[in-house]
């Protein structure tokens, strides 16, 4: 097993490698950094390697070199091309986790690009670890405070990649643990329901089936996870939930997000947009992205706590 890491050598990929450097010396594996030169930046008549090669060699030995700690073992490979595609192939196998840097583009230009985390999120098929925030990814990491985590929840089936990417966490230090499930709904329907939003407690006054909602959230992580979350929100969105989501991360100041997509492309993710996609794109938290589909095809047991990770359409 490894973890794996790409870089451009920009501060936002650098903070990324130390977390990922980190997350590997806890867990005793290799860090395997990875360098793509973009060649289609270079004329055809012009040698890429006598150019560009040298520099982004010597950069990527010098990063290497900055993220060495005793009992670290790195390994860095330099390619050609496309990024997102090498950083696929690299995490299809044996790997923890893949941890990249965010680019923090704007709305336009991610509707029109996307960004190397999305798209790689959307298809990578190990945990993707988007580090937004480095700060305080290094100090949980160092066993120093625990890391305030939101997971986004249905109640659908989950699979055993979900849960292990819960167990990857609570392995790697001390966690505050929340779960949160939105319901995309109208004001018709919170007005006869009585939603609220609110966390579980003894006193809450809330409708018997919220209630009811949040302790079955809770007896599944527990059962699942063997984590008994801190609370549990139940939330009404009148528009995306994903905004809803985002807004309740921000009033409980989450460090890391996590969550699940199901790796849909093309027409199908214009149809069923991915709540996903838009908490890579919006959130300012740390975003751990689990692949639902890949658990979904190894699944042995039932009953997990499926939407900790799941997709929100």
């Amino acid at each position: 097993m490894k973890i794996v890491c790409g870089t451009d050598f920009s501060e936002a990929a650098k903070d990324a490698a130390e977390v990922a450097a980190a997350m590997a010396a806890k867990l005793e594996v290799p860090l395997h950094l990875i360098h793509c030169v973009s060649d289609w930046l270079v004329p055809a008549d012009m040698p890429t390697d006598e150019f560009l090669e040298p520099d982004a060699r010597r950069s990527l030995t010098a990063e290497s070199l900055r993220l060495s700690k005793p009992g670290l073992k790195i390994s860095t490979e330099l390619l050609h091309g496309n990024a997102a595609h090498h950083l696929l192939a690299a995490s299809a196998s044996e790997t923890v986790c893949l941890v990249v840097g965010s680019t923090g583009k704007g709305t336009m230009q991610r509707l029109l690009l996307g960004s190397v985390s999305e798209h790689i999120s959307q298809k990578c098929m190990a945990p993707v670890l988007v580090v937004k925030e480095k700060e305080s990814l290094l100090d949980w990491l160092d066993g120093e405070v625990p890391l305030r985590t939101l997971c986004a929840a249905e109640f659908t089936e989950s699979g055993d990649d979900a849960v292990q990417a819960m167990k990857l966490l609570t392995g790697l230090g001390e966690l505050s643990f929340e779960v949160a499930h939105i319901i995309a709904t109208d004001m018709l329907l919170i007005q006869a329901a009585g939603f609220i939003s609110q966390p579980i407690t003894d006193d809450a006054e809330a409708p018997e089936k919220i209630v009811s909602l949040q302790r079955d959230l809770a007896d599944q992580s527990r059962d699942a996870l063997g984590i008994v979350p801190d609370a549990v929100y139940i939330r009404q969105s009148l528009g995306n939930p994903a905004y809803e989501f985002l807004s309740l991360a921000h009033e409980r100041n989450t460090e890391l997000i996590v969550l699940g997509s199901h790796h849909r492309q093309g027409l199908s993710r214009l149809a069923h947009p991915s709540f996903s996609r838009r908490i890579l794109g919006h959130s300012t938290a740390n975003v751990l992205c689990v692949p639902i589909c890949v658990a979904a095809n190894q699944r042995e047991h039932r009953g997990h706590l499926a939407t900790v990770f799941s997709d929100i359409d």
